[in-house]
């Protein structure tokens, strides 16, 4: 889940000043151009650097050698396809209070219905977890739960948290999420919560591996490695983008008429 936070440019310079962090040019290697229908946006790219699109209802995956296409009309449009184990994809239906778990080649395995596991389950963000399981976050009550697929076993992992949160995401072992005050938070499996990293002003923001991020601000995009306090500005040979998707090592930038493909040296 991407959205803008209001941050402005002075909180992002004073971060930087006041952290101690260093800015620096980090390059990419472009790959691949990708060219879209009308309509088409840019909604994830996995491991593989398969890059996958929505258009309304129209769910579509590009690897290097053919095109997938899935569509489920009585759900509409997903919000977003959580790409952790890009062999079980998985589609998130916000207004149906659903998601939809999908096989590589794009045919349906299995349709969640976040009521049906428990009444007052309201989901505002589903990722995927470890072993099988899900991370779910309830608007309802405002807590974290850990769903098992095999067992059908639903946990909740906090109680009332109070979120405030604008963007959340996951790896397979935590679940992270910012503070009303843009701090990151993250859980684990057994329900322990740490933060104590405040994220730089950003308008789109994804993990990277490795205690990374990758975030968007002002017409750029950077990388923070939060563990050794460093900023790099991704040196791109393009200057208007409206969105961008990652996941190792592969980058996708979204123009308004086509996806351009880059490979990305992150140490």
């Amino acid at each position: 889940m991407l959205r803008k936070i209001p941050c402005t440019k002075l909180i992002a310079s004073l971060l930087l000043l006041v952290s101690g962090l260093s800015a620096q040019a980090q390059s990419v290697k472009w790959l691949r151009d990708i060219p879209l229908e009308y309509g088409e946006k840019l909604a994830a790219i996995d491991k593989y650097g398969s890059v996958y699109t929505f258009m309304g209802s129209v769910v579509t995956k590009r690897d290097s050698i053919r095109k997938y296409v899935y569509q489920n009309t009585g759900m509409g449009a997903p919000q977003n396809i959580e790409l952790q184990n890009p062999l079980k994809p998985l589609l998130f239906y916000p207004n149906f209070n659903a998601a939809i778990i999908l096989d590589n080649l794009f045919n349906e395995i299995e349709t969640l219905s976040f009521q049906q596991l428990a009444p007052n389950l309201v989901a505002s963000a589903v990722f995927t977890a470890a072993q099988n399981n899900l991370w779910i976050c309830n608007e309802t009550d405002q807590k974290i739960y850990r769903y098992e697929l095999q067992s059908r076993k639903l946990q909740p992992l906090t109680q009332n948290l109070r979120l405030n949160a604008t963007w959340f995401a996951a790896d397979l072992n935590f679940l992270y999420w910012n503070d009303a005050e843009n701090y990151l938070w993250k859980l684990n499996f057994f329900g322990n919560m740490s933060s104590d990293l405040a994220i730089p002003a950003f308008e789109q923001l994804q993990l990277l591996e490795n205690y990374g991020l990758i975030y968007s601000f002002d017409g750029k995009i950077f990388t923070f490695d939060y563990k050794n306090k460093q900023i790099k500005n991704l040196e791109l040979p393009i200057n208007n983008f409206q969105s961008f998707a990652v996941k190792g090592q592969f980058l996708a930038i979204f123009t308004e008429s086509q996806i351009k493909v880059y490979y990305l040296n992150i140490p």
